[in-house]
């Protein structure tokens, strides 16, 4: 038998059911924590499954650890929650991409270090030129509002925040 890895591998061999009963208990003491949670490890599955190994390593050890957050970034001001009408852009550059555009009502963005931001690629696919990608709040270009009317829920503003071809 391998040693366990932590609590993380502990959760992961338990049923769906034994995972949602812990998450619903944990919500019932602090649905904040149990949200910040869930993103984070939304934010740490989604790059585990699709970024370089070179970006899982610098990224993954952190969320893990519960050393950083994570959050996913698709509502706008002027869409709200509709995904095929997203503003935010990404345009191709030397390095990877350009992002500019407005998030709002992101959850765990007061605190989170990663982001996965969802951008618009070419707008005569619709949705099907939606793409995800990984952006770092030291990176150029990243701001988010300091005066957030909710905790863990506030605007962030890319403008060009560049996301590298390999993640």
């Amino acid at each position: 038998r391998s040693p366990s890895r932590g609590l993380g591998d502990v959760y992961k061999r338990q049923s769906l059911r034994c995972q949602m009963e812990a998450l619903r208990l944990l919500a019932q003491a602090d649905f904040g924590v149990a949200m910040a949670l869930i993103n984070t490890h939304n934010v740490a599955d989604q790059v585990s499954r699709l970024a370089t190994p070179e970006v899982r390593g610098r990224i993954l050890p952190g969320l893990l650890a519960g050393l950083e957050a994570g959050c996913t970034a698709i509502t706008e001001i002027q869409t709200g929650s509709d995904v095929a009408a997203i503003q935010t852009r990404a345009i191709p550059n030397a390095t990877g991409w350009q992002i500019d555009g407005t998030k709002a009502w992101v959850i765990n963005a007061q605190h989170a270090t990663k982001f996965i931001v969802y951008a618009q690629t070419s707008p005569q696919e619709g949705t099907g030129g939606i793409a995800a990608f990984l952006i770092e709040s030291d990176q150029a270009g990243f701001s988010r509002r300091d005066d957030c009317p909710d905790p863990g829920i506030c605007l962030l503003y890319t403008s060009d925040a560049a996301d590298e071809e390999d993640s």
